[in-house]
């Protein structure tokens, strides 16, 4: 396939996965999102790939959903939540059944969809300026791409809720105590302490990895499928509500948002 939004390269057995969208910090809209899905089942694929890495160029790893999109549908009536919903939720699925390990390499802002995406990654590497966002809150949503459910997962029930309710940043070294991030490093070695990883873990026992995974997913994930159909149910009743406009369109205009 040829990408035309990410970067897709593979380094001895490393098939390491860009956003190249960085003058809209990685904000991901459909097309992303499908360029995403493949790369990360062509890597699956791929036996010639042990390990993969998921990444944003420039700034950021993911600011979110790209809200531009999202306000040409709300004004002409074709926005779809329910559909946008289960494209989305097919990249979570996809790299919690994958057997092969997933590092997520985050520097700058991984927020909303973006921190989804990081939190289903089985290691995160954060570098010192990141920052976690569940910026959902600030347009009247609920996290999407699985997010509060892996959230939950990994800070437990009650700071999920809190993170979610607030919007809060949370900072790298927050992220490393909650048990967001793997390891926290400097931003300018990242990506060198990520591929060190990686590579280790590619000269590890794939039939080991691929074990774990399904017994993490057995035991921990089984009803993923549930909650993603839930996720999508009351997404789409947020998106009805006159609070999602009113968050689209100020954060647009960059102004306060005033719901009701």
């Amino acid at each position: 396939m040829e990408y035309k939004k990410i970067l897709y390269e593979v380094r001895d057995g490393v098939a390491v996965i860009t956003i190249n969208s960085p003058k809209t910090l990685n904000a991901i809209n459909d097309e992303i999102i499908e360029e995403l899905y493949q790369a990360i089942t062509a890597a699956e694929a791929d036996d010639g790939v042990r390990v993969m890495v998921l990444t944003g160029a420039g700034k950021a790893f993911c600011a979110g959903g790209e809200l531009g999109s999202f306000r040409e549908g709300l004004e002409n009536g074709t926005l779809d939540m329910a559909a946008n919903m289960r494209n989305s939720s097919r990249l979570p699925v996809a790299i919690k059944t994958s057997g092969k390990p997933v590092i997520a390499a985050v520097r700058g802002a991984a927020a909303g969809a973006g921190c989804s995406l990081a939190l289903c990654c089985d290691f995160c590497f954060a570098a010192d300026n990141a920052k976690f966002i569940e910026a959902f809150v600030g347009v009247g949503l609920l996290p999407d791409t699985g997010g509060l459910y892996a959230l939950a997962k990994a800070v437990g029930d009650a700071r999920a809720v809190q993170m979610c309710m607030t919007g809060e940043p949370v900072s790298a070294e927050k992220a490393l105590e909650y048990g967001i991030a793997y390891r926290v490093v400097p931003e300018a070695e990242l990506e060198e302490k990520v591929m060190k990883f990686a590579l280790r873990l590619a000269a590890g026992p794939s039939s080991c990895y691929r074990a774990v995974k399904r017994m993490e997913w057995e035991t921990g994930w089984k009803d993923f499928g549930d909650y993603m159909a839930l996720e999508q149910e009351f997404q789409a009743e947020c998106a009805a509500s006159p609070n999602f406009r009113e968050g689209v369109f100020a954060f647009l205009e960059k102004r306060p948002p005033k719901f009701q």
